[in-house]
């Protein structure tokens, strides 16, 4: 012979059918309240966890833009250097720092740009390879689509 168990009379009102329908609305209000309070439980732990507001989609890159202009002035300012007193110490001086800005650029052209700021970035990059000149008028249009088509086959890759 089995013996019943005692239930909690909470889970006794949810075994048994409800007969009218009153009774199925209360039994409803009763298990969307309980699932709510829950929720709101759990909400409320997870909120307290975010301490740090979001960061920039390109902080990086925009971090790497400061580093740029710094290493490109340092670069401008070994170059005058090397062209007033033409010692071979200032030429290998304009040499360092022109390895050091190459090597930032470096970074800043394999970082994806997320956000139009980044693509700036990138922009400033460019225009230090060309020496400060930007593109003709002409070549524009075909470097865009160039760039455009490495840009897709990057993501391709990816």
């Amino acid at each position: 012979m089995t013996k019943a168990l005692p239930l909690s009379a909470e889970f006794e009102s949810e075994r048994s059918p409800p007969t009218s329908l009153s009774t199925w609305e209360q039994l409803g209000r009763s298990i969307v309240s309980r699932r709510v309070d829950r929720l709101g439980i759990l909400r409320r732990n997870n909120r307290s966890s975010i301490k740090s507001a979001p960061k920039h989609l390109d902080a990086v890159l925009l971090s790497e833009l400061q580093a740029l202009d710094e290493a490109w002035s340092r670069e401008l300012s070994a170059l005058i250097e090397m062209k007033r007193e033409r010692t071979p110490q200032a030429v290998a001086t304009a040499e360092a720092t022109r390895a050091a800005t190459a090597r930032v650029v470096a970074k800043i052209e394999a970082a994806k740009a997320m956000t139009f700021d980044g693509l700036k970035v990138k922009a400033r990059a460019a225009l230090w390879r060309r020496h400060g000149e930007p593109l003709p008028i002409g070549r524009l249009r075909s470097f865009a689509l160039a760039q455009a088509s490495a840009d897709s086959s990057a993501l391709c890759e990816a």
